[in-house]
């Protein structure tokens, strides 16, 4: 099997009923539209390339309706869609049970849709991606979560320098949650002490772009030529096909 450059993982509507949305009829063909209906989002930074131009496209088929778009993440925007702030959340990972509940618990109906999968990669500075070109789930473990890997030179014998761990929070990042369990075995293993933490996407990708020591990690939504993204690799070809699969059932 070849080495694939991604750990899959599930990205998801939920919608409830939207208690501020404007229901009124759309108006006549020629009439003005003085106060158009609003659809709030907000929610994953995974998604939110493709809801702007879902946005524009909707704004076009349906200018009697305004939307409202933020991604502040995952767990942001399902907290505002529980406190009634939004009509639609966006979330790279699906609701945990915790969250089904406390919907219930609040009266609140939740519907969630299944729009796609989404991959992540673990990404490198250009310059030590020509040299590192692939890694095990077990690197990635030891370099995110145990500290055991912490120099280039334990990746390549012709590098050197202290790896820089960039991450995000996975109590706030649907994308940063699935990363956690599907390297570490769970959402809630902390990463290495001297990890630092991005709030989004975007700036991460940025900050690699940047230090050529780095390594991080991002959604496939969110990369582009300034960043290498390294294959991933096992040993256990069988392995390697469930943790590319993890996640999204």
């Amino acid at each position: 099997m070849r080495p694939h450059p991604w750990f899959l993982l599930p990205v998801r509507i939920v919608p409830i009923p939207p208690a501020g949305c404007d229901r009124s009829p759309m108006p006549a063909h020629g009439q003005r539209v003085v106060s158009p209906a609003l659809l709030r989002i907000d929610g994953s930074t995974t998604l939110h390339p493709a809801f702007v131009d879902l946005a524009d496209a909707h704004r076009r088929r349906n200018p009697g309706v305004e939307m409202s778009l933020r991604c502040a993440g995952t767990v942001t925007g399902i907290n505002r869609l529980m406190g009634g702030e939004i009509d639609l959340a966006t979330t790279s990972r699906d609701l945990r049970q915790s969250e089904i509940e406390q919907a219930g618990n609040a009266g609140i109906s939740i519907r969630t849709f299944l729009i796609g999968y989404d991959a992540i990669g673990i990404i490198l500075h250009p310059e030590r991606h020509k040299v590192v070109r692939q890694l095990t789930r077990e690197q990635a473990r030891r370099i995110f979560f145990d500290g055991t890997i912490n120099n280039r030179s334990q990746l390549d014998a012709s590098l050197s320098g202290t790896i820089q761990v960039y991450t995000r929070d996975p109590t706030a990042s649907g994308t940063a949650s699935a990363f956690n369990e599907l390297v570490a075995g769970s959402e809630s293993v902390p990463c290495v002490t001297r990890t630092h933490v991005v709030a989004e996407s975007v700036d991460l990708v940025k900050v690699i772009a940047q230090d050529v020591e780095g390594i991080g990690y991002a959604s496939s939504a969110h990369l582009g030529t300034t960043v290498g993204a390294t294959a991933y690799r096992s040993r256990d070809e069988g392995r390697q096909a469930a943790l590319l699969t993890g996640g999204c059932q």
